[in-house]
């Protein structure tokens, strides 16, 4: 009787015995729906508000590049236009005329948008600005680097920086553009300074008295991006 009673006390301590770790893993596989459910009902709005972040930025990267290829097509009917040497039928200059409004209008709009960004929508707007200055010129830029508003001026300095370097052009060789320069690394706002000081920087004609004031510029500016700059500008150049 004693063998049989241990025989079953032993029957039954074993049915007892619990495996954790799957009832760990089963318990787990449980409880995260339940908590992504949950996280998808409390930050729905959040979550919305990402998801249509996500897209309209993907929307203004995308856009551009069928832009490009319009302005590239334009940029070479007006190269062929000037190497022909021939007068420019109606038709042609019309469109040269309205895609050169278009650009600008761009531009424009872009550098109103520029100074109230956020810095990952500052990128993608200077990128979208280097995209509208296909084909344009220096002079093509007179009203924006002529324009009150700051936003505008800073477009102009972005695009500035993209014809000239694009173009080879020696920015203090035309005298509308040096003014513009000058007058922009005494602006009080920050983002134009450094912009004009991008194209500056790249000039190997500017005045001894220019020189002057970025030497000063490396201490006594407010913004420390545009010290370290200058500062390693200097540092490099001696």
């Amino acid at each position: 009787m004693s063998g049989i009673q241990c025989c079953g006390q032993f029957k039954k301590q074993e049915m007892c015995e619990i495996d954790w770790n799957i009832l760990h893993d089963y318990v787990a596989t449980l409880i995260w729906p339940v908590f992504l459910t949950v996280v998808l009902l409390v930050f729905r709005e959040q979550l919305r508000r990402l998801v249509n972040r996500i897209t309209e930025d993907s929307e203004k990267i995308e856009i551009p590049g069928l832009l490009t290829a319009t302005l590239r097509q334009v940029e070479q009917v007006k190269k062929k236009a000037k190497e022909s040497g021939g007068e420019q039928t109606d038709e042609v200059r019309q469109l040269i005329s309205n895609t050169v409004l278009t650009q600008i209008e761009g531009i424009k709009k872009l550098g109103e948008e520029y100074t109230h960004s956020s810095f990952d929508q500052r990128k993608i707007i200077e990128s979208r600005i280097k995209e509208y200055s296909i084909g344009l010129t220096v002079d093509d830029l007179n009203s924006l680097m002529g324009s009150k508003d700051t936003g505008h001026r800073i477009a102009a300095a972005m695009a500035l920086d993209t014809i000239t370097y694009r173009n080879q052009i020696e920015p203090f060789e035309n005298e509308p553009v040096k003014e513009f320069l000058v007058n922009a690394i005494d602006d009080s706002n920050s983002f134009l300074r450094y912009e004009a000081l991008q194209i500056i920087l790249s000039s190997t004609k500017a005045t001894k008295s220019l020189q002057e004031k970025l030497e000063t510029m490396k201490s006594t500016d407010k913004n420390s991006a545009i010290r370290s700059i200058l500062n390693l500008y200097f540092k490099n150049k001696n």
